[in-house]
């Protein structure tokens, strides 16, 4: 939706920087538990979709 950066916070503290770009689509691998923190230095909008499994 925006152009940003964001941070990927894991339990551990390992953190993964990602730039963001409005109408591209971005991905990561699947699993864990993780924060995404806005990285960058104006407000962040961005739409999140996790595939599950049954």
């Amino acid at each position: 939706m925006t152009d940003g950066r964001t941070d990927v916070v894991t339990p551990d503290g390992t953190t993964t920087s990602s730039e963001l770009r409005a109408g591209e689509s971005y991905a990561r691998p699947a699993g864990g538990e993780h924060e995404v923190v806005n990285a960058g230095g104006s407000a962040l909008a961005f739409v999140e979709i996790e595939l599950k499994r049954k």
